[in-house]
């Protein structure tokens, strides 16, 4: 009992010291449902964003047709918001990763800001069979206000299920009374180690003095193909409207007035320069935050060059020294909403853009899709 008593104890404080942007939620949904989610960041380079895993019992509308934004509390007191959860059962895959379709994932809208909240989303799978060899104990944070606490679970012997699902009990008989109750789906048992806890499962629903969970190897896994599919939605947004980011990394011509660099980041702006002696033209490198590109408009507004004009693109992966040629393509007068460039680039890359000139010219703005 002593020995019990000290792993929860243990396991409470490194709840409790755990970062505020990582960990178990409290939620309620504006149908008045209330549960718990994971908070947890995005591993994309092209993201970071923060995201809740949660049962997709809680954020179901009254009629059952639809999901709903929650809001949520940390534990440290602090509130936030999503925008639409998105159901494994509606993207292609995740369904089946999951091995469970009571899952949804939602973006933060309001609340930690990309790159607040830390990647944490379990174990790798090779170490959900080790721990429940050796027994470890596993920890249920509650933030119900009226079973607010730490407890104990265990595996239920011979209830492993299916890979993905466990049935967990409380080792206390006190505690399956105290904790085991409308409200507990989406908290989540976790291991606790010397270097803090690890997310393990996520409680689904409670029956009987008993819950069914879903290991994090599996809302990983899914989780990969929800967020790909909000991600390509995110950048044909991009590409329909102001384009994929990028950052400036280099460029070369004689500059008259503002560099590249303003000038790309204004509406309105325009990069003068002239190419320095022998070349055939100016240029900029650029470094995408997308790694896939469909293609790229070199602009010259009305007033800022004389389009058309040659373009040449030329590529390399980062960090490479050597460039080849991508694609030859003029200047437009304005971005459309196709690329006056055509690429088919699905790996990060450089781009050196060279406006072919021998004197000087202009440049509004340079778009990537």
């Amino acid at each position: 009992m002593i020995w019990r008593t000290l792993h929860v104890a243990l396991a409470l404080l490194a709840c409790l010291a755990a970062p505020a942007m990582a960990g178990t939620v409290y939620v309620t949904t504006s149908n008045e449902e209330v549960g718990h989610a994971w908070l947890f960041g995005s591993r994309s380079g092209a993201s970071r964003t923060c995201w809740l895993a949660v049962p997709r019992h809680v954020v179901l509308s009254f009629d059952g047709k639809s999901l709903l934004p929650l809001r949520f509390k940390t534990s440290s007191g602090a509130w936030g918001e999503s925008g639409p959860p998105v159901a494994v059962a509606d993207i292609a895959g995740a369904r089946e990763a999951a091995v469970d379709e009571d899952l949804a994932f939602a973006p933060v809208l309001v609340g930690p800001q990309p790159g607040e909240c830390l990647d944490r989303l379990g174990l790798p799978p090779f170490a959900y069979d080790a721990a429940l060899n050796r027994r470890d104990p596993l920890f249920v944070f509650s933030l119900l206000p009226s079973s607010f606490g730490n407890f104990e679970v265990s595996v239920e012997a011979g209830m492993t299920g299916d890979g993905g699902r466990l049935r967990l009990g409380a080792v206390e008989a006190t505690d399956s009374a105290t904790y085991f109750k409308k409200g507990l789906s989406g908290s989540v048992a976790a291991l606790a180690r010397s270097s803090g806890t690890d997310p393990f499962a996520m409680i689904l629903n409670v029956k009987d003095g008993q819950a069914l969970a879903l290991r994090f190897d599996r809302i990983r896994a899914a989780f990969a193909l929800v967020e790909a599919v909000a991600l390509a939605a995110d950048r044909q947004q991009l590409s329909a409207t102001t384009g994929i980011p990028f950052s400036i990394t280099a460029f070369d011509g004689i500059t008259r007035g503002e560099g590249p660099a303003a000038v790309f980041a204004t509406a309105d702006g325009c990069w003068r320069a002239a190419p320095e002696g022998g070349k055939r033209g100016v240029s900029v490198v650029v470094s995408p935050e997308d790694g896939a590109l469909r293609g790229l408009s070199v602009v010259q507004a009305p007033g800022c060059g004389a389009a058309p004009l040659d373009v040449i693109v030329d590529q390399r992966p980062r960090g490479a020294s050597g460039w080849s040629m991508a694609t030859r393509c003029t200047t437009v007068v304005v971005a459309a909403e196709i690329a006056a460039c055509r690429l088919d680039l699905r790996s990060a890359r450089e781009l050196r853009v060279t406006v072919v000139t021998k004197s000087e010219t202009g440049i509004s703005a340079l778009r990537l899709y």
